[in-house]
């Protein structure tokens, strides 16, 4: 499921109606939504009101169902890029949600190099997509950038400065028109363990995406934000060898007060237990007694440096 606001609504569109399962399917068995069975994935769109804690569910549905997938929303519409529908099969098509008519369009074009477990972002009037997994579980390193104001449809997509690192299962935030991107996965260590590797990306020079330090803790498969007093954290799966081991998070949210957050912040925040090695079990079953670490991480845009907040256990 993809989260994205506009003006005073969160819209969520998309994802997982059943629960994963353990599905082989060489050269990388995964936990598979539904086991892959058909209408697994959903493309619903419900509007979420924060100000009235209301659940608005009269939206049409997107045109392709989609999970793992990105959204990101520029002048009024919701664009959803990338993802996976229940087969496994990458969704090549990108939907338009317009928030002025309540109806969703499809683009005649379609994401050049479509990919699963992507970024999007905008930045100085366009959409950034970025790296994710291509059918064979490449961890690419490409950036496309949407132009909707292109006049000639030859434009609208055009190929951006390369990550330094190929990567999926990432999370990506901007910060004063500058793009950051860090963690994730990638295909080099067999998926074994995400990575640290932070990228910056500063279109006001035109300049390439950029080394900074990276994060002291390797992280992927995670969420973060760079709004004021904003924390976001999601499911986290390092693997091990023999794939069987994860660490296992739930989806949830949290909003402390202002004096919390720093402008030009971005902030990250992971729950994590070690689960016992399994296979074929879903992961709702793995909820209850499970102890969650809770480590956050604030990285200063300014500086460019990790600091810890806290590090606590709870039941």
């Amino acid at each position: 499921m993809s989260a994205t606001t506009v003006d005073d609504a969160i819209y969520l569109i998309g994802g997982c109606a059943l629960d994963q399962t353990w599905v082989h399917d060489p050269p990388y068995s995964e936990y598979r939504c539904g086991g892959g069975v058909a209408k697994a994935v959903t493309g619903s769109t419900i509007r979420y009101l924060p100000k009235t804690n209301t659940h608005d569910t009269s939206l049409p549905d997107a045109p392709h169902p989609r999970y793992r997938h990105a959204a990101a929303a520029l002048d009024n519409r919701v664009y959803l890029f990338g993802g996976t529908d229940g087969s496994g099969k990458i969704v090549p098509e990108v939907d338009v949600f317009s928030i002025a008519t309540g109806k969703w369009t499809s683009l005649t074009q379609n994401l050049p190099n479509p990919t699963t477990d992507l970024n999007a972002f905008v930045l100085d009037g366009k959409i950034y997509v970025v790296g994710g997994y291509d059918p064979s579980w490449k961890a690419l390193n490409v950036t496309q950038i949407f132009d909707p104001s292109a006049s000639d449809a030859k434009l609208t997509w055009q190929t951006g400065p390369a990550l330094l690192q190929g990567r999926g299962d990432a999370v990506a935030a901007v910060v004063d028109n500058k793009a950051y991107i860090v963690g994730g996965f990638h295909d080099q260590n067999n998926f074994k363990m995400p990575i640290t590797d932070l990228e910056v990306l500063d279109v006001g020079k035109a300049g390439p995406w950029a080394a900074r330090k990276g994060m002291a803790i390797a992280r992927g498969d995670k969420a973060a934000a760079s709004l004021n007093a904003f924390f976001m954290w999601s499911e986290e799966r390092p693997k091990t060898s023999m794939g069987l081991q994860f660490l296992f998070m739930t989806s949830r949210l949290m909003i402390p007060s202002v004096t919390h957050g720093t402008p030009g912040v971005i902030y990250l925040q992971s729950d994590s237990a070690l689960l016992r090695p399994r296979m074929g079990i879903p992961f709702s079953s793995s909820v209850g007694r499970a102890t969650w670490l809770e480590s956050t991480v604030q990285m200063a845009a300014s500086t460019v440096c990790w600091t810890r907040l806290k590090n606590t256990m709870r039941k």
